[in-house]
């Protein structure tokens, strides 16, 4: 049951919050915090509890999950203006 409880939240985070403009490492990082969040509520309130763990889950992962969002489209960002900065100076 609690495998499956796990299994239940990431697919709700990822229906709620689909990771399409995620890199893979950001994709990796927020399913692995999903996966331990709900470990941790699981311990915490027993499984019985599915839409409390849910709700704790979502509420504790999501501002998380955002920031390295936002961390990963600086750095996806940062290595475009790097590489667009090379051509031009081969160019020259």
């Amino acid at each position: 049951m609690k495998d499956f409880l796990k299994a239940y939240c990431l697919m709700a985070y990822l229906d709620r919050h689909p990771l399409t403009d995620a890199s893979i490492g950001a994709r990796i990082r927020i399913a692995t915090l999903v996966l331990q969040k709900t470990e941790d509520a699981i311990e915490r309130h027993g499984v019985a509890d599915w839409e409390k763990i849910l709700h704790i889950v979502h509420k504790e992962v999501h501002p998380l999950a955002r920031y390295d969002l936002e961390t990963d489209q600086l750095a996806k960002k940062r290595a475009e203006t790097h590489c667009d900065k090379q051509k031009e100076d081969c160019d020259a």
